[in-house]
């Protein structure tokens, strides 16, 4: 493996344990939202039913409470997905890598994992390995290829000038064996 190949897979394992305990801390503070919220909404929660504008006060201040918990489900199963995500890629973060050139002269490289996994600004990091980009990986063929990434879209051609294969046995690629 190469010392540019060691520290791109040092740099992903940094961020994926950086991920996972940020994560942890993440859905601890959201269940301790979760529990303030319960008990400021059991404490205020109560149906005016007196006229009609008290009851639309009343519904319209149950609807509000209900988009922030609505809210706070989204946050949460977010964060349990990523986390699950981040675990099942530390012990192998990837398999294989692609190095595709778009028709722009620079050539992209593009990681092969278990599950997709992006950075915080939803930029891709490591790809699925049922992407419509892994079908490059899987014709076994370096040089001119093409893949669909949406069934409606036509193909997206590309240039595959690399294309290793790790054994997912190879206990030199896990963590801390670099």
């Amino acid at each position: 493996m190469s010392e540019t190949e060691a520290h791109h897979l040092q740099v992903i394992y940094q961020r994926l344990t950086g991920d996972i305990d940020r994560l942890t801390a993440q859905l601890a503070a959201l269940s301790q939202t979760a529990r303030d919220m319960k008990q400021q909404l059991n404490s205020e929660g109560h149906l005016d039913l007196g006229t009609f504008s008290d009851q639309l006060d009343s519904f319209a201040s149950i609807e509000a409470n209900n988009r922030q918990i609505d809210t706070l489900n989204a946050r949460h199963d977010t964060a349990v997905t990523r986390l699950a995500h981040a675990q099942l890629l530390l012990p192998q973060a990837y398999f294989a890598k692609l190095q595709l050139d778009f028709g722009d002269g620079d050539a992209e490289s593009l990681y092969l994992g278990k599950v997709g996994y992006t950075d915080e600004n939803t930029n891709d990091l490591i790809y699925d390995w049922r992407a419509p980009v892994a079908d490059a990986y899987y014709a076994n063929r370096t040089g001119a290829t093409s893949y669909q990434h949406h069934p409606r879209h036509r193909r997206r051609p590309a240039t595959i000038y690399y294309r290793p294969c790790r054994p997912a046995t190879d206990y030199r690629y896990r963590r801390g064996h670099w």
